[in-house]
């Protein structure tokens, strides 16, 4: 019997016959997707994804806007090598969902990107706008990052966000970064900027992992132990009741713009950073632009900005508690480019416009 089709013949066995042949072609040719074996939860807002395991955590990332909820601890020893959640995402592209660690600890987490540039070393790769982090522990854990042109971002948490908010976050004294050849270091998140549809905030978190620089003549710059680089450019940023508790200690390897709390806090907008009710208690030793909390404050107005625009930066009620020196490598021990304080390292302003800058440090204090 031959099938056919032809003449307007959809009836009967031969036409019967060749809908079973479309059909079974269509079983070969269309491969069906995956579930993942989250063990609860449809992702939504009211029912989050539950994560119990390493391989939960990785599968995050094939769901990137979606709610989550840690249900226990995470044990990720038996994952040699993490891959970042968002590897390679850019700053429209990385998680944007919400991860409710309801104060489980993550640990064993190992990243170890020095072979591919442009990935980021932490938990998360990248977070965008929209992301919300919160209630959860890091342990027990060791980040790197890209070792590729201009250094990359490392934190424990992510390496870098562009808006969203954090809260409630701590990185234990059990975790160590590296901050080899890095260009923004930090305990929590390496470079924390914001996006022009939502600012940024972190609050309530704290950190105080081990900073490690292995080749003291190839610098790091941008350290903080809680945030490498906090930079604004469209919309305010906001880091409140807040902590780190980590030595920075890299004397004599060329490493600048290290702060307890922040390496290095740039506004480029008509917009507001606040850091406010906040402390950093460990020491920090390097070579220029450092400070006790912070390394470097600059304002940056432009021709690019609105007429009569304001951008501020405002330090408030914070505290700085470690001892800070500042030595140059160099023979001449000392140049311009030195400067070290114990609560803020360096203070600049560049304007080219007629636009508003104010940078105001109230009511705060350091030992030294």
């Amino acid at each position: 019997m031959v099938a056919s089709l032809s003449k307007g013949r959809f009836f009967g066995i031969k036409a019967g016959f060749g809908l079973a042949v479309v059909f079974f072609a269509a079983l070969i040719f269309i491969k069906p997707v995956p579930a993942l074996a989250f063990v609860g939860g449809d992702g939504s807002t009211s029912t989050p994804f539950q994560i119990s395991t390493c391989q939960d955590l990785q599968d995050i990332g094939s769901n990137l806007t979606a709610h989550y909820i840690l249900t226990s601890d995470v044990d990720c020893s038996g994952t040699p090598s993490f891959m970042p959640i968002a590897a390679g995402a850019g700053q429209e592209s990385g998680f944007a969902g919400e991860l409710n660690g309801d104060n489980f600890t993550i640990h064993d987490v190992t990243v170890s990107s020095s072979t591919t540039e442009d990935l980021m070393g932490g938990i998360f790769d990248t977070t965008s706008p929209g992301a919300n982090i919160h209630d959860l522990v890091i342990a027990s854990s060791t980040f790197s990052g890209a070792f590729g042109e201009g250094g990359s971002q490392v934190g424990a948490l992510a390496g870098e966000a562009f808006g969203g908010t954090f809260t409630n976050i701590t990185v234990m004294s059990s975790v160590t970064v590296y901050a080899d050849q890095a260009g923004k270091v930090g305990g929590l998140i390496g470079f924390a900027s914001d996006d022009p549809s939502q600012g940024l905030t972190i609050s309530n978190c704290s950190s105080s992992p081990a900073f490690i620089l292995n080749d003291l003549t190839d610098p790091a710059n941008n350290i903080g132990g809680l945030v490498g680089f906090v930079g604004s450019y469209n919309n305010s940023i906001s880091i409140t009741y807040s902590s780190s508790n980590s030595d920075l200690n890299f004397p004599g390897s060329n490493t600048s713009y290290v702060g307890g709390l922040i390496g290095w806090v740039e506004n480029n907008a008509s917009s507001t950073i606040t850091i406010a009710n906040s402390e950093a208690t460990g020491n920090v030793s390097a070579e220029d632009n450092s400070g006790g909390l912070i390394g470097t404050l600059m304002m940056n107005t432009n021709t690019d900005m609105p007429d009569n625009a304001k951008a501020s930066i405002v330090v408030r009620q914070d505290t700085a508690l470690g001892n800070v020196l500042v030595v140059s490598p160099y023979s001449d021990n000392f140049d311009f480019d030195n400067f070290g304080g114990g609560l803020i390292g360096a203070v600049s302003v560049y304007a080219t416009g007629t636009q508003d800058s104010l940078i105001s440090v109230l009511n705060s204090s350091s030992r030294w």
